[in-house]
């Protein structure tokens, strides 16, 4: 899947053909996507939420808080995709969201501008 800026979209690309097929609209300015189980979860920068997006049918679900004042750029998932880390690069924080029940956990002061996450395990 790829994203196209400033236009709220995520365009899907065929992995057998390489493609792009029909967007799908999220929030405003996807930056980043992880996928997990089905669903793929973008990070959108201005709107400072994740938009779950189910990659077999392509339709998008409530957007999760990220932070709006965060500037999330970034996404990694921990091992067995269960939870999230959205990088949050103005706010100096990282966004915990459960995949599953797809909502906000907490928000971790990490520092000044991060901009990307690594779970080990």
């Amino acid at each position: 899947m790829g994203s196209v800026g400033d236009s709220g979209t995520l365009i899907p690309i065929g992995t057998g053909t390489g493609r792009p097929g029909r967007g799908i609209p999220v929030g405003y300015s996807p930056a980043a996507v992880a996928i997990t189980g089905g669903t793929a979860f973008v990070v959108n920068t201005i709107s400072g939420t994740v938009t779950p997006v189910s990659t077999r049918t392509g339709h998008a679900g409530p957007p999760i808080p990220a932070g709006v004042y965060n500037y999330p750029t970034a996404i990694t998932l921990a091992p067995g995709g269960g939870t999230a880390v959205v990088v949050g690069s103005y706010a100096g924080k990282v966004t915990l969201i459960d995949t599953r029940a797809r909502h906000t956990l907490a928000q971790v002061k990490v520092g000044a501008y991060p901009v990307a996450a690594a779970i080990a395990g």
